[in-house]
């Protein structure tokens, strides 16, 4: 009895068995065959770039550096992304205007602070006279370098990019966590970095700018305790700063060669902005407001005095000596001294939307809008989406640049615009992502 059940069981297992060893069904390749096909064609249509080739990536960012052709139209003439092996970007329109061809989107991650600067090179070459080489010549030529070097706020690396085509290259590798803002000496050749350090304070470090990549910065060149505000010198290296103290506040002036600094003057108040405009002109100005008259004050280095300097109602921003501009969210108005009359731009924006040029002019960045209002803004509660004009100071005549939002298909706020000292170069800080942007004015002007 016990056999013929044994025989059961192995009768029911073998019959078991030859059941799985049935055909398999086919299906069960076909589907996962299809779609992996079907994965390969929509990668190679909408991912793989044309004609791409052997992937490269930047070695200091890790992206993917898209090949880019061969000059005859590989590239759409919209735009380049800087930092993104100046790839093309725009939303698909093909701009032949060369104000579209002059934009790069250098950064994409939010900046601490940048400088465009440009650099005249000078080169020799000596020409041979076969007949007679005492006679020979030597030629020499001069091209104009522009470049912007530039904070990343994430990791507070320097970087830097140049014409022709505005790649990025990393300049320095010593992270600083929890950055603040970063502020270039005019020829970006010092940077003051505020950050957050480890104790949770406010502390800026002063640095020499390297040249060549990957370099390091020392981050114990530290300067004051709690810097309110800071700016470099329009005609050499040095730096100014507020300084937080137990009955207000002071103002000094530092070396970053001989490491020194130097008290100017003592305030009672702490809430100012610093701005260094002329040679000997320091001006502080209490925070705008769209209903308050701004205070300014001007600041006497070599006398180490203080006198104030009425701007109307509205906050200001100063060139060299007292000319300014003044707005409120109204129209701008231009004034050639503190008791000029004023010349109104018919041009609604605010003044940090502006930069003066070396000549009497500006560049300034105007909500599409028509209007703005300066407290919301201030307070991040509003955006605008601008135009940017040039508004030449001697004919009162304003022309319109370039609308980048149009271009890039993206919104653009301009936080800061600054023009570099030979006016070539024109930098650009979005407000809504931090990204920065240049706009290349030799290949406009040419």
């Amino acid at each position: 009895m016990d056999k013929n059940i044994n025989n059961n069981l192995i009768n029911n297992v073998n019959a078991a068995g030859a059941t799985e060893k049935k055909p398999i069904n086919k299906l069960f390749i076909y589907i996962p065959i299809a779609v992996l096909l079907i994965i390969i064609f929509v990668w190679v249509i909408f991912f793989r770039g044309n004609d791409q080739g052997v992937v490269i990536r930047d070695p200091n960012t890790g992206q993917i550096i898209p090949d880019l052709g061969n000059g005859s139209g590989d590239i759409p003439t919209y735009g380049r992304d800087g930092d993104n092996g100046n790839q093309a970007i725009g939303g698909g329109e093909d701009y032949t205007d060369p104000v579209a061809q002059a934009l790069y989107q250098v950064w994409r991650e939010p900046v601490a602070g940048y400088a465009t600067i440009d650099t005249v090179v000078t080169t020799s070459n000596t020409i041979v006279n076969s007949q007679n080489p005492a006679s020979s010549t030597i030629v020499t030529a001069t091209t104009t370098v522009a470049s912007v070097y530039f904070v990343d706020k994430k990791n507070g690396n320097i970087y830097r990019a140049s014409n022709p085509d505005y790649r990025t290259i990393r300049v320095t590798n010593t992270t600083i966590p929890d950055v603040f803002d970063a502020h270039f000496s005019r020829g970006a050749e010092y940077v003051a970095i505020r950050y957050i350090d480890t104790n949770g304070l406010l502390s800026t470090v002063v640095s020499a700018v390297p040249r060549t990549e990957n370099s390091g910065i020392s981050m114990g060149n530290t300067v004051g305790g709690r810097v309110l505000d800071l700016d470099f010198a329009p005609h050499n290296n040095s730096l100014a700063y507020i300084q937080e103290e137990s009955n207000g506040s002071a103002v000094y002036i530092h070396s970053p060669t001989s490491f020194s600094s130097t008290k100017i003057i003592d305030l009672p108040i702490k809430d100012l902005t610093l701005s260094w405009t002329g040679e000997n002109t320091i001006i502080l100005q209490t925070k705008p407001a769209q209903s308050e008259e701004q205070q300014n004050f001007v600041i006497d280095i070599n006398r180490k005095t203080i006198t104030s300097l009425s701007t109307n109602s509205g906050n200001a921003l100063f060139g060299d000596g007292n000319q300014h501009i003044v707005s409120n969210g109204g129209n701008l108005m231009f004034y050639n001294g503190p008791y000029e009359t004023g010349i109104n731009k018919n041009i609604v924006t605010l003044v940090e939307k502006c930069t003066f040029t070396s000549s009497p002019a500006m560049f300034c960045a105007v909500p599409e809008s028509g209007n703005i209002n300066m407290d919301s803004w201030y307070k991040g509660l509003s955006q605008s989406n601008d135009f940017i004009y040039f508004i030449d100071d001697n004919e009162g005549e304003s022309s319109f640049l370039i609308s980048i939002s149009d271009i890039s298909k993206t919104p653009v706020d301009v936080q800061k615009i600054t023009i570099s000292p030979r006016n070539s170069l024109l930098g650009v800080k979005n407000k809504v992502d931090g990204s920065l942007w240049v706009i290349d004015l030799t290949k406009i002007n040419n």
